[in-house]
C-alpha cells in the first residue's frame, strides 16, 4: 500500500534525525523542517536526509527534497 510506504519513510526519517519535523501538506507533498545550531551541520543533515529518503523509498516511488531557503 502506497500510504503505508510513505508513513514508513516518514517514521524512518524522524527516527534517524531528531532535528526534523514533517508535516503533511496534501498529496503528494510534505513539509520537512530542519533545525540546527550551525549552517554546516544543517547542510550535512540535509544530505543525510536526502540519501536516507531515497534508500527508504527504494523502488517504491520517488523521494525528492526541494529546498525552500
Amino acid at each position: 500500500n502506497g500510504i503505508e510506504e510513505i508513513k514508513n519513510v516518514i517514521r524512518g526519517l524522524e527516527e534517524k534525525s531528531k532535528n526534523i519535523t514533517i508535516k503533511y501538506l496534501g498529496a503528494p507533498k510534505y513539509h520537512l523542517a530542519l533545525t540546527a545550531d550551525d549552517y554546516k551541520i544543517a547542510e550535512k543533515e540535509i544530505l543525510k536526509i536526502k540519501e536516507l529518503g531515497s534508500i527508504l523509498m527504494k523502488n517504491k516511488g520517488n523521494f525528492e527534497l526541494v529546498r525552500d531557503d
